[in-house]
């Protein structure tokens, strides 16, 4: 369907960008100038935020009065992305609602509005729905990068409502953004908390109610095994990674395609509460516990443990997780006699853990899972909110469903 027909309703007006906006360059100084004086906008704060405070520029440039006039970006004007890795981010918007005087970088456009046809709020939403963004991406050039010039953005056009229903349409998006900034503020919270509280647990700082036993000191040898079963009858079973943050995942999920070998008869099983990790990987955090499945596959390149004497690996995969332990991996791996890079058992075996007793083990991963469920169930909250936002942008920025007293429907 071609823009300028339904869904838009038939008293909304059509403009150009370039009916609306003065467009201009931004600022190129030298390198020397950059780390102080003025507050910089650049790419990343224009596509990571609809709209634009100085809180949210880090970056600084020191300018003449002359140039800081010349590039100031006032409260309402739009920044436009004007290069991207990726086309869907070339093009996006932020509209600056700050006080405070920014300027703006050579790899954004200023959109200076020109008129009052378009309310400010209204800007920060319509400027990246749909039928805009598919227009700016159509325009884009580049085949390494993806770029788009001030023409091709003065070209693309854009329905408006009156300003009445535009500001209508702003302050009910206004009032689901505001919802999720509230609940990822409380992620935020509830995840430093979280951090927190795993540190004094899984080091014995803080003991949990009814535990008062001593935590012994052993070798990891002392809690786990080295499990070094292969698939050598060729079993149908899914090939798992681990990553630095997210742990075990299914590598075709993961990567969306094939890495891993055609022959997986080498690959090594690694069973459901096993921990693992690729041997020249740890050191940068990737090590998990496999929770996945009742077995999985890992490359020849992963150990894989289990447990020992009742070790619950959920707790010791999490104290395995904190910085020190990091730190630990990475002396482990330069003092190893395999000078590739790479940690095997014999040197990991060797590094050392404080644990309790397995029952106190047990009841510190239970409290942590609570609190990770605790913030995994927050999060999912922020992402329905954040798809109640785009459906509910979906259709009052194009018009396919009008606000109470706003016109009819097209």
């Amino acid at each position: 369907m071609s823009l300028g027909t339904p869904p838009f309703p038939s008293d909304w007006s059509e403009h150009r960008l370039g009916d609306l906006l003065d467009f201009s360059n931004g600022v190129n100084a030298g390198k020397a100038a950059y780390g102080r004086g003025v507050r910089f906008a650049n790419v990343m704060e224009v596509v990571n935020n609809e709209a634009l405070t100085e809180k949210d520029i880090p970056g600084r440039v020191a300018l003449s009065s002359d140039a800081v006039a010349r590039y100031l970006v006032r409260p309402g004007d739009v920044l436009f992305n004007r290069t991207s890795e990726t086309q869907d981010e070339v093009g996006m918007t932020s509209v600056y609602v700050g006080e405070e005087p920014v300027v703006f970088g050579g790899f954004v456009f200023r959109g200076r509005p020109r008129t009052s046809l378009l309310d400010r709020g209204f800007s920060q939403y319509v400027l990246r729905s749909s039928a805009v963004r598919g227009q700016i991406i159509a325009r884009s050039q580049g085949a390494i990068r993806a770029n788009v010039g001030q023409r091709d953005l003065k070209s693309v056009r854009v329905f408006l409502p009156g300003k009445p229903e535009q500001e209508a349409i702003a302050s009910v998006l206004d009032d689901i953004r505001s919802s999720i900034v509230r609940q990822s503020a409380l992620v935020a919270k509830k995840r430093a908390m979280h951090l927190g509280l795993t540190q004094v647990l899984l080091t014995g700082r803080i003991r949990l109610p009814g535990f008062a036993a001593d935590w012994k000191r052993v070798p990891i040898a002392e809690v786990l095994e080295p499990r070094t079963e292969r698939n050598a009858a060729a079993a149908a079973l899914e090939v798992l990674s681990c990553t630095k943050h997210q742990g075990f995942v299914r590598s075709l999920d993961f990567f969306k395609n094939q890495v891993f070998s055609r022959d997986l008869s080498n690959y090594l099983v690694i069973h459901h509460g096993d921990i693992g990790y690729p041997a020249n990987h740890v050191e940068e955090g990737s090590i998990g516990v496999q929770e996945l499945a009742e077995r999985g596959l890992v490359s020849p390149i992963y150990v894989v443990m289990r447990p020992v004497r009742g070790t619950d690996t959920f707790f010791l995969h999490r104290q395995l997780k904190l910085d020190s332990f990091r730190q630990e991996f990475a002396r482990a791996t330069n003092a190893s006699v395999n000078r590739r890079g790479s940690l095997r058992w014999p040197e990991f075996s060797r590094i050392n853990v404080s644990v309790p007793e397995p029952d106190e083990q047990r009841a510190i991963a239970s409290a942590i899972r609570d609190a990770e469920a605790e913030i995994a169930q927050l999060q999912r909250e922020v992402e329905k909110l954040r798809n109640i936002k785009q459906g509910v942008a979906q259709q009052l920025l194009n018009g396919s469903t009008r606000l109470p007293g706003m016109g009819a429907a097209a």
